[in-house]
């Protein structure tokens, strides 16, 4: 800890770096008589002015080199792989940015064979090439002093080739630059020493500009530039190798530069990791998965798609299909491990692995994302034609596991929980185009028996002994078809209080009763209304009831979509909104939504029939209220440019329908209002959402239709306060910068549907026969 400010540090070398700000002590000397507080800077320094001078003429103190050495030595013994800040906090890159790019001409000194090929921790020797200079590493952590951070932990998207027994290099590459060392020899021009004055201003000049032979892409007139997740050409073209023996089904696809597989890496995980967390970050690799190119390509796709990069989102899209296809084809994915039939003969002995084979699950998976919230209507067909292959690779992986082992080894152990997730997330997939698109469900919720998945520390940890410790931490794993039905019909002998899951295991878990609850309304008799009879719907109240107490038991359950934890307990919580609206309002624009247009999808909202009242509707409003309410409180055009409240499209998808529902019911009061009036729920819920209303209006540039002066539970009011509540949903989806069509779509859909109601007087077609019957049923 630092005795002047008292700020705390995890390894020495930072605390003694950080002294040095204090003390304004300079231990890195010059020849020509300047001094750095910094080893970075005196080579920066040595660099732009003595280039002609040879690394053996500089001379520094016998002290300074000892310590230069022994923190280079430290660092080269314990760099782990991966940044334990982001693992903690959030995958945004912003906080990510780690792989600076080396500077040029800048080289480490010698190190010994033996500490090159001592592994970064003992049992993970893969993952991340040997470290470079500690200059470039600490350029980096000076940004990260300056901002509070601990640059501690460093992270390589692909892992380094293996230096050849015996080889000690005569240097090492710098952190990202190329995140595997390919071992670039210095070009003729580093090399060659010049004379011992200073060099002249335009041969500095010409030093700076970036060598693109070398894979050099920066100018690092300040510092280089950080950039997340680096990828080098030549590990580019590593990984094109992977794609030559499918060059027949690619029809001339070339992969992207290092830099824009860079920049699709980086978009995958800002925009879809957290929301999905079935790829184990930490220990991915592409150049792992030589046998499952589709699964790297699919990635891509989606990070492309990110990064609004639509027509190499397209062509990597494409890229990961047709070798799918091909391989489903050519018997290669449906031969089954040990069959020995004729078409069996020419099936890659690769693809029996049940790795590869889960591979493949996890890329079809993310090809039916890519191709399922497009506006494309042959792309939204094939996401369907998917169904098929995600339910039979479920299957064939396993629906049941077996007994719990405890797994030492941090690698097995997150492919089995990879596994394991990839299966739960094809479930939640599945089960969300059946309520978004109105399918049937092709996999049902007692057909799982696997373990839900475990606590955010364990799966985000960065390494084997921070792994180790959240585990020792983590509560007990408990089995999906137990905590499954322990909330829909718990036994005498069901302990309430003791089932904690994880956030992902209460979304798995809130899909699961949606499903049930989708399944239960097939069975009405009214296929327009699909109202449960009273005993039903309390029975699902209690439900939702139980599941709402256990997310609030869980440690890791936080209502933030800017925290990695909060991501999925945030929508979650969304889709509780949507199983309370659902209960008691039917919405048919499912169909319509998959291949129809927006204003067909405002024609099915406008003739949807109204929810009925009574006090069981209260959860139901409250939810539906407080999704509008949240986007008003941070500020709808903030949200809207910035997609925060947006992250996952599963929120939209709940706004939608919770907009729908609660106009409906706004003119429902508006035609009952002179018979009957309100009651004193009714009429507290109104004035939330007028204030709420009121917040909005003043808060933004441009809306019509709204008259402050209107007040009083008049029909008049009542009916203008559901229009406005459409305008306000329309405008946020409108403007919403999503990735991903069919948010434009959605949005487009209730500006139609507003105009429907402005063309009939601000109300919808809700006869007092019509909404009386409602009532009546409801109750």
């Amino acid at each position: 800890m630092c005795h002047v400010c008292h700020r705390a540090f995890v390894r020495g070398e930072h605390l003694r770096r950080h002294l040095r700000t204090h003390t304004k002590e300079k231990p890195y000397g010059c020849y020509c008589g300047q001094s750095f507080a910094r080893r970075d800077l005196l080579t920066r320094h040595e660099r732009l002015y003595h280039a002609g001078v040879t690394a053996s003429s500089l001379s520094t103190s016998p002290s300074t080199a000892n310590s230069s050495q022994s923190s280079t030595v430290n660092t080269v013994g314990s760099w782990p792989a991966y940044n334990d800040s982001v693992a903690t906090a959030t995958h945004d890159t912003s906080h990510m940015s780690l792989n600076s790019a080396a500077q040029p001409g800048q080289f480490a000194p010698m190190v010994t064979q033996e500490l090159v090929e001592q592994p970064p921790f003992g049992d993970a020797p893969e993952l991340l090439g040997h470290p470079g200079s500690m200059e470039a590493m600490l350029d980096i952590s000076d940004f990260f002093d300056s901002v509070g951070l601990d640059f501690e932990h460093g992270f390589d998207f692909f892992p380094p080739d293996v230096l050849p027994m015996g080889e000690s290099p005569a240097f090492a590459p710098t952190l990202g630059s190329a995140p595997g060392p390919c071992l670039e020899r210095p070009t003729p021009e580093r090399q060659r020493p010049g004379p011992s004055s200073n060099v002249s201003s335009s041969t500095r000049i010409c030093n700076s500009i970036p060598d693109t032979d070398t894979g050099e892409d920066d100018f690092h007139e300040l510092k280089p530039l950080t950039q997340p997740w680096k990828v080098s050409e030549a590990q580019r073209s590593r990984f094109s190798q992977h794609l030559n023996k499918y060059e027949g089904v690619l029809d001339g696809f070339k992969l992207p530069s290092g830099l824009s597989i860079s920049r699709y890496i980086a978009g995958f995980v800002d925009g879809y990791s957290n929301h999905h967390p079935f790829i184990h970050m930490p220990t991915f690799s592409a150049e792992n998965y030589p046998d499952s190119p589709e699964l790297v390509l699919a990635l891509l796709a989606i990070g492309a798609q990110f990064r609004y990069e639509t027509r190499n989102s397209n062509q990597l899209y494409r890229a990961g299909r047709a070798i799918v296809l091909h391989r489903l084809k050519s018997g290669e994915a449906t031969s089954p491990a040990g069959n020995t039939g004729v078409g069996a003969e020419a099936t890659s002995t690769s693809f029996r692995t049940p790795t590869v084979r889960m591979d493949f699950l996890k890329a079809i998976l993310l090809l039916a994302t890519f191709s399922a919230w497009q506006e494309d209507q042959v792309l939204v067909r094939e996401s369907l034609e998917y169904q098929g292959m995600l339910a039979w690779c479920i299957r064939d992986g396993g629906l049941v596991d077996g007994p719990s082992g405890d797994c030492d080894d941090w690698h097995v152990w997150a492919r089995d929980e990879s596994d394991r997730r990839a299966k739960l997330s094809a479930f939640c997939f599945l089960n969300l185009q059946s309520l978004v698109f109105g399918v049937p469900p092709i996999l049902l919720a007692n057909e799982l028996d696997l373990r839900l998945p475990v606590a955010c520390d364990e799966w985000l940890a960065s390494c084997p002994s921070k792994w180790t410790r959240a585990r020792a931490k983590g509560p007990a794993l408990a089995r999906f078809q137990k905590a499954f039905v322990d909330l829909v019909q718990p036994s005498a002998h069901s302990d309430d209080d003791g089932l904690v899951t994880s956030p992902f295991g209460n979304f798995v878990l809130m899909h699961a009763l949606l499903q049930r609850l989708m399944m239960a309304k097939q069975l009405c008799l009214d296929r327009y209304a699909q109202r449960l009879s009273p005993e039903d719907g309390a029975r699902f109240e209690l439900s939702l009831h139980r599941w709402r107490e256990q997310w609030r038991r869980g440690p890791e359950s936080v209502l933030d979509v800017k925290n990695t934890k909060g991501s999925l307990s945030w929508t979650a919580t969304s889709l509780l909104g949507l199983a309370h609206v659902r209960l008691y309002f039917t919405c048919r624009t499912q169909q319509n939504a998959c291949f129809g247009s927006a204003k067909s999808i405002a024609d099915d909202a406008w003739d949807a029939k109204p929810p009925g009242r009574g006090p069981q509707l209260v959860y139901a409003l409250l939810h539906a209220v407080h999704a509008l309410n949240i986007p008003v409180q941070l500020g709808i055009d903030y949200l809207a440019g910035c997609q925060a409240f947006f992250w996952s499209l599963q929120h939209s998808f709940c706004s939608f329908e919770a907009a729908i529902f609660l106009s409906k019911w706004l003119f429902m009061l508006a035609a009952d209002h002179e018979s009957s009036g309100l009651d004193a729920n009714e009429r507290q819920i109104v004035r939330w959402i007028e204030c709420i209303v009121n917040e909005a209006v003043a808060s933004l540039d441009e809306v019509e239709g709204y008259d402050f002066n209107s007040q009083g539970d008049t029909s008049q009011s009542l009916g203008i306060l559901g229009g406005m509540v459409i305008k306000l949903f329309a405008k946020m989806f409108e403007g919403c910068n999503s990735a991903w069509p069919i948010m434009r779509k959605l949005g487009n859909s209730l500006h139609e549907y507003s105009v429907l109601l402005d063309e009939n007087g601000g109300l919808a077609s809700v006869g007092r026969a019509e909404s009386n019957a409602s009532c009546s049923a409801a109750t």
